[in-house]
This record gives structure tokens, C-alpha cells and sequence, in this order.
């Protein structure tokens, strides 16, 4: 491996396999293997044989006392570059098991090749490149397992691991440069994924002029001062320019946003008179359709009166502040901006979750 990839390196893999040999052979033994990583045909066996070309090493806390793990247990960087494409390419992809199936298994894999490179201390273009696929993975697996139960999706945990990856990608560009030319896209993801973080903000005015002023990070800074001069209008106007990995970074504030404005519109259009049509209300903060402002409409505690031939099913809303209540558990959904936008994302795995409501 070259200098530039590795410098300071204290101990270089050699494992030129996705999983060691020695692990391969104690999971086969133990029955550990997973169900992507067995021969077909042998899954009911009492010991499935593993597929020598799909099994992947997986993630194992370092033990207290426990010495540094031999060269021949690494996988170098080459190696973990590979890993992630396959880990994205031909897992993530899978039709033939659950998407959090899936996930579960592609986390703790991806996981795993951050501990190969953390040890190794890992630089260079490869691992910049590296980060970025699964800063990527995490930012969709939070959009796309959103209507998941906590039981079988925990936002929390997966949220964890994007900002671990976004801050260690972030501090990889400060120290070595941007090899990769991706700078900038994950700058303005970083701004979404903390909309409104006056850190966030303070790391986004540190950066050199360029960088700062180039489109897309600029279209991020303008959203975030947009939202939070409370100005959602305009913010959802800028929001429609993004693309669908920035997108799935900004869903997460969403249901956030949309009730604040609700909020605010009910002190601002405050009367027993006025009636507000949901469709319009819907089109203003991005609501997939006027049955869903009027359905948010209710959860926070508003009236919304049937209005004759509005033609949309959504009634007129009657805006009362003494009505309105925060629901702090209201569920994350898909969104139809989002889904049609996936239908032409970029990565493979990138899938909507259903067609667009139309």
C-alpha cells in the first residue's frame, strides 16, 4: 500500500479476502453465518457452508487487555474500498429479503471496515471515497426505514453512526484535501443533516470562500437561514432544488418543520371566521397532498371544516391558537417530493419506497 494512503500507519493489513480465513472457518463451525453469506441449497443444514465469496467480515468490540490484531486479520484499504461496493452493490440491492434485513446486515459489515480502517489509520482517496458511500447509506437508510417500527429501526442508533462518518469524512477533507472532487456535496449534506446547528453554521463560515459560495453549499446555507428566520416558504421553494441524497438528508427535520409552521400560522391567521384552504397549505409546506396537511391539521389539535366543491378533499382550516398541540410522536412518513426523486437516484440501493401518490 502507498505512503499516501497509509501514512502514520502502525500496522498494515494483509487479508486480501472481505473476511479473514480464520473467521470464516469459526462462524461456519458455530453456525454464525448469515443468510446472505451461505452456499443456496445449504441454508437447512445444521451448518450451512459458507459462499467463500459473500461472506464478510463482521463487527466485534475490542476486548479490555486484548493485544492489536495481526496484519493477516486486516483487510488494507484496497480491500475495505471493495468491500463497501460490494456491501452496496450487491447487497443493498437485494429484492429477496427485507430492506432492514438488509440494512442490518450491510451496518454491521460497514461498520466493521470503519474498525479495519481506524486501526490502520487509513488515508487517501480511497478512504475519503469510502466515507462518502457510507455517509450516503446511512443518510437513505434513515429516510427509507422511516416507517419503520423502533423495535426493527432505530433512528437514534443510525443517526449516530451518519454524524460519526460525516464529522470523520469532514475532518479527512480539512486534513488531506478534497481528492475525491465531493467536497462540497457532503459540506451541504452536513448543513441539512443539522439544519439549524449553529455548529453546523460555524464549521460552514470556516471554510475557504470557494468552497463556501459553490452552488450546492450555498443552496444549503440559504435553506438553513431561511428556516431559521422561521421564512418556511421560502426555505421549501430552495428545498425543491435539491437532489436525492441532500433531500433524504433534510426529510429527517420535516415533520418538524411542518408542524412549527402549522403552529404559527395558527397565532398568525388566529379567527372564528377565517378558513384557510388545506390544499393551499399543503402546496406552501410541501405536504404530499391536501388529505395530509388536513390529516397533520387534526393531529395537532386543529379544525378543519368540509368545504363544498373544493375539488380536493381537503377542507378549509380553522386556524385557533387556544386549539393547537404539540404531538412530539408523530411518525415519520415517505415523501412523495422525495420518492419521485429517487426514481432517478444515483446509487443502485437508492429505491423509493412506492410510487408516487399522484
Amino acid at each position: 500500500m502507498s505512503d499516501e494512503n497509509m501514512d502514520e500507519c502502525t500496522v498494515t493489513g494483509t487479508c486480501m479476502k472481505m473476511c479473514p480465513l480464520y473467521e470464516v472457518r469459526l462462524r461456519q463451525r458455530e453456525g454464525l453465518l448469515h443468510p446472505f453469506e451461505v452456499v443456496p441449497g445449504t441454508e437447512k443444514n445444521r451448518r450451512p457452508r459458507a459462499h467463500s465469496k459473500n461472506v464478510v467480515k463482521s463487527y466485534s468490540r475490542c476486548a479490555a487487555g486484548r493485544t492489536d490484531p495481526e496484519p493477516k486479520h486486516l483487510r488494507p484499504l484496497p480491500m475495505l474500498v471493495d468491500t463497501v461496493d460490494f456491501l452496496l452493490e450487491k447487497v443493498a440491492t437485494r429484492v429477496d429479503a427485507s430492506w432492514v434485513d438488509v440494512y442490518d446486515y450491510a451496518f454491521d459489515r460497514l461498520r466493521a471496515v470503519r474498525q479495519d480502517a481506524v486501526i490502520q489509520r487509513c488515508r487517501g482517496a480511497g478512504m475519503q471515497r469510502a466515507l462518502e458511500k457510507i455517509v450516503e447509506f446511512h443518510v437513505y437508510a434513515g429516510y427509507r426505514l422511516c416507517e419503520e417500527p423502533q423495535a426493527r429501526f432505530d433512528p437514534k442508533i443510525n443517526e449516530t453512526h451518519a454524524q460519526e462518518c460525516l464529522k470523520r469524512l469532514l475532518r479527512r477533507y480539512e486534513d488531506e484535501g478534497d481528492r475525491c472532487g465531493n467536497r462540497a456535496r457532503f459540506e451541504a449534506v452536513y448543513l441539512l443533516y443539522n439544519l439549524g446547528s449553529y455548529d453546523a453554521l460555524a464549521h460552514c463560515l470556516q471554510l475557504h470562500a470557494d468552497l463556501r459560495k459553490s452552488d450546492v453549499v450555498w443552496l444549503a446555507w440559504k435553506i438553513n437561514m431561511a428556516y431559521l428566520e422561521c421564512n418556511y416558504v421560502r426555505m421549501f421553494r430552495l428545498v425543491d432544488r435539491l437532489n436525492p441524497v441532500l433531500l433524504c438528508a433534510f426529510h429527517r427535520h420535516l415533520n418538524h418543520i411542518q408542524k412549527f409552521a402549522l403552529k404559527r400560522m395558527s397565532y398568525g391567521f388566529h379567527s372564528n371566521n377565517l378558513r384557510y384552504p388545506a390544499a393551499r397549505a399543503a402546496t406552501l409546506l410541501h405536504f404530499d397532498d391536501a388529505t395530509a396537511a388536513r390529516d397533520a391539521c387534526h393531529r395537532y389539535g386543529l379544525t378543519v371544516a368540509d368545504a363544498k366543491d373544493d375539488g380536493v378533499g381537503g377542507g378549509e382550516i380553522v386556524f385557533q391558537k387556544e386549539s393547537f398541540k404539540d404531538d412530539e410522536n408523530a411518525a415519520a412518513s415517505r415523501w412523495n417530493l422525495l420518492e419521485s426523486r429517487l426514481l432517478n437516484g444515483s446509487a443502485a440501493y437508492m429505491k423509493p419506497i412506492s410510487q408516487p401518490k399522484t
